[in-house]
């Protein structure tokens, strides 16, 4: 009996875990991409009509954002602040942010309105506001970047997702980046239109516990979590404590505040499960024995140490100096985190996830000194030649862009070398050694001269002490050992196309390490005599074109790895 409840409860977490979770995880990324048409669809609308010069919350309480300009913002400087409540506008009773928006409608920039606001001490005020609009820097602080961030984190999902789908950590990654991309787009409707409320607030909570379901199972498996795989998701515990805590709290226009308790629990929550992360990526650094783990933590630390400096300098500085102003630009850096993490879970599975990174890097600078060079060659040239120069002028435009396509071709070539120095120097030797792998492919004439160039590389590269290349005999269906350079088969053993380990390499369509605190996968029960008497730890599959590998990889340790 006992026995046929642990089949059963198998049975449902496969069907869980295979089947319904990457469903849900789909829908929401839906739900997300809808969610940030609303939101654009609201913010435009926002931005044609009267701004009373103060941001306002579900419950009309004027929020705690301040614009980029001091004394911009009519209703901040008419003494509106942090927790008053909107009571009325020009005599009529405001109970929702809808009507208040709605009501707005009739009035023009310009216009005076009278509103009447409580204090959270109970104090009713009347104050005279002048309507303005939004002003242009505003829009870039709380909309233009935060919005860009935002479909920066969507798009790193979505493009892991659709190669990482099957997987446990692309599904968790996913789902973060879809709630951050929800938090960080949001932050203007929240303070204005306030359409998506309840989307906003769940994702927050399912942020964190998604970062903490991530940092469970990538770039390894926490030990416990090998033993039971449902304990990696102990993270959306508290994702659902939490909404059940929020959610009577929105829009309870009785008690105006009770939303600002449980939405300090989920801030709170959120920055734990980030800190939790990195932590978490430092241990992997530091005490594991796999390469591939030590190297995803150390693009995770290294990313999220570029993401999130900036800001916490500023922190840090308003701390004994509060009158250094924010900058809009120091949110920037946050798109660097989901990148890179992006690029740690996709690095080992694509062939050229190092050359689309470098182009990536290398384009984004090119922009960047795009946009500066322009900017100084017009400046430069107006204070030379003063009144006469023209930027307007078609002629003008044509000659600065040729100046600059002649200096950018050299400083493209410099700047590749650069980034691949910098970043890829580990990379630049493997590179020139496949470069020339595929030349003395050229004149191989069949398969047992691409095998002896194969072995050839692969011993020079990475000196195993013991290598098996095993091609798919398709009289036989089987997988046997190629001879090494004598011409003698290096081991007798031979698998077939429905053993563990090939199904497993096409399905994974990535390499396989044995050993270490990797543990042994359950998925190679069947093959593991087998794998035993071949003594190999690394096994890489050869691609083909049909449902199963063409031929796999079967190696010793690696020296220095």
């Amino acid at each position: 009996m006992t026995e046929n409840k642990r089949i059963s409860f198998t049975t449902l977490w496969e069907f869980i875990q295979d089947w319904l979770s990457p469903v849900l995880v789909i829908f929401y990324q839906v739900v997300v991409i809808v969610a940030l048409g609303v939101m654009a669809v609201g913010a435009f609308r926002f931005l044609k009509q009267p701004f009373i010069g103060a941001m306002m919350e579900h419950t009309l309480v004027i929020n705690s954002i301040q614009p980029m300009q001091s004394g911009t913002w009519n209703a901040k400087e008419q003494g509106l602040s942090y927790g008053h409540v909107l009571k009325t506008l020009d005599g009529e009773r405001i109970d929702t942010v809808q009507e208040y928006l709605f009501t707005l409608r009739d009035y023009d920039i310009g216009d005076k309105v009278s509103l009447t606001v409580s204090t959270p001490d109970g104090e009713v005020n009347d104050v005279d506001v002048l309507l303005q609009a939004f002003p242009g820097a505003d829009r870039i602080a709380y909309l233009y970047i935060p919005f860009l961030i935002g479909i920066i984190y969507l798009g790193s999902g979505l493009w892991v997702l659709s190669i990482r789908r099957i997987d446990r950590a692309g599904r968790a990654f996913s789902v973060f980046t879809a709630s951050v991309a929800v938090i960080t787009a949001g932050l203007f409707d929240l303070g204005t239109s306030n359409n998506l409320v309840y989307l906003w607030t769940f994702s927050l909570a399912l942020g964190g516990g998604a970062l903490i379901n991530l940092a469970l199972i990538f770039p390894q498996e926490v030990e416990w979590v090998k033993r039971y795989p449902i304990l990696s998701w102990l993270g959306y515990i508290p994702t659902v404590i939490l909404g059940i805590i929020a959610y009577p709290t929105i829009y309870n226009t009785s008690d105006p505040y009770a939303y600002i308790i449980p939405w300090r629990l989920e801030y709170i929550y959120f920055g734990l499960s980030a800190v939790l992360f990195i932590l978490l990526a430092i241990v992997r650094r530091l005490k594991s024995t796999s390469p591939v783990a030590r190297q995803q933590a150390q693009v995770i630390i290294f990313g999220s140490i570029l993401a999130f400096s900036p800001i916490t300098i500023w922190f840090f500085i308003t701390t004994n100096r509060p009158e250094v102003a924010f900058a809009p630009i120091l949110f920037l850096p946050l798109a660097i985190f989901p990148l890179a993490i992006g690029y740690a879970i996709l690095r080992h599975r694509l062939l050229q996830t190092d050359y689309l990174l470098s182009r990536a890097v290398l384009y984004a600078l090119l922009s960047i000194l795009a946009v500066g060079g322009y900017a100084m060659l017009v400046s430069g040239l107006s204070l030379v030649l003063g009144d006469t120069f023209n930027v307007r002028n078609p002629f003008v435009i044509g000659f600065m862009f040729f100046l600059l396509a002649i200096l950018f071709n050299p400083l493209r070539t410099w700047l590749q070398n650069f980034i691949n120095v910098i970043f890829f120097r580990g990379q630049r030797a493997y590179q020139e050694r496949e470069q020339a792998f595929s030349q003395e492919l050229n004149p191989a004439m069949g398969l047992n001269d691409i095998v002896i160039y194969l072995r050839r590389y692969i011993e020079r590269s990475l000196g195993p002490t013991r290598l098996h290349i095993f091609v798919h005999d398709s009289l036989r269906d089987i997988y046997i050992s190629a001879g090494d350079d004598t011409g003698n088969s290096t081991t007798d053993i031979s698998f077939s196309v429905t053993s563990a380990l090939p199904r497993l390499l096409a399905q994974r369509n990535t390499f396989i390490i044995l050993g270490g605190d990797q543990g042994f996968p359950e998925a190679l029960e069947g093959d593991k005599t087998r794998l035993a008497l071949l003594g190999a730890e690394l096994f890489v599959p050869l691609p083909g074109r049909s449902d199963h590998v063409i031929g796999f990889l079967a190696l010793r340790k690696v020296p220095g790895a």
